[in-house]
């Protein structure tokens, strides 16, 4: 009889030792799919971001409360969205300018090109208008300051209207960039903080 309990006992024994062991290898496969599709979903975010941020219009004023709905960290949003929109500035200053003027008559395309060059001669203007400081003062405040029909695409457009340096002209945008960036993110910032203290518990009780 008391080999019996005691052979019992050795196979409870076993036995639980087993489920723990197996339970841990279920416990680590879980975590490994877990960490792999973190991992996925954050690359998927990221480029997202950064394909948003290129867009005409939208650019970086645009992807950073993207990057913020998909819980990116700010500072990582703020320079992928920074790299996004500025891809696309010399491909703009170099080239923009001659594909525009060469579409503006064809069928179909013609009325969206027409409209690109007419925003890009309007962004000159006000480039001009602007640049009792310097033009290329005026050109950083332009993209800088995140208004409707501003931007490093319109600003960069204008450069090239204006016959800009290239060089400077990029720099110009870049901190005009950084600066839209600090801007949005700030703006963003202080709505993000005031909401969280509206649906604080201490608010909701009051």
């Amino acid at each position: 009889m008391t080999a019996r309990l005691y052979y019992a006992r050795n196979s409870m024994v076993f036995l639980k030792s087993q489920e723990l062991c197996v339970s841990d290898a279920v416990r680590d496969i879980i975590l490994t799919i877990k960490c792999d599709y973190r991992e996925d979903f954050m690359i998927t975010s990221y480029l997202i971001v950064l394909f948003v941020s290129m867009l005409p219009i939208i650019e970086l004023r645009g992807a950073i409360p993207v990057a913020q709905g998909l819980h990116i960290p700010p500072l990582q949003a703020y320079i992928i969205c920074i790299i996004g929109n500025m891809i696309p500035v010399p491909f703009i200053f170099l080239f923009a300018r001659k594909v525009l003027e060469w579409g503006k008559d064809k069928p179909v395309i013609g009325n969206a090109f027409q409209w690109c060059l007419n925003k890009g001669e309007k962004g000159g203007q006000a480039l001009q208008e602007k640049a009792k400081n310097g033009l290329y003062v005026a050109l950083l405040l332009f993209v800088g300051i995140p208004l409707p029909g501003t931007g490093a695409w319109t600003g960069m457009l204008a450069a090239s209207f204006l016959n800009m340096d290239f060089k400077k002209s990029t720099a110009a945008v870049l901190g005009g960039v950084l600066l839209a960036g600090v801007i949005v993110s700030g703006v963003l910032g202080g709505i993000g903080g005031v909401i969280s203290v509206f649906n604080s518990p201490a608010f909701i009780g009051m």
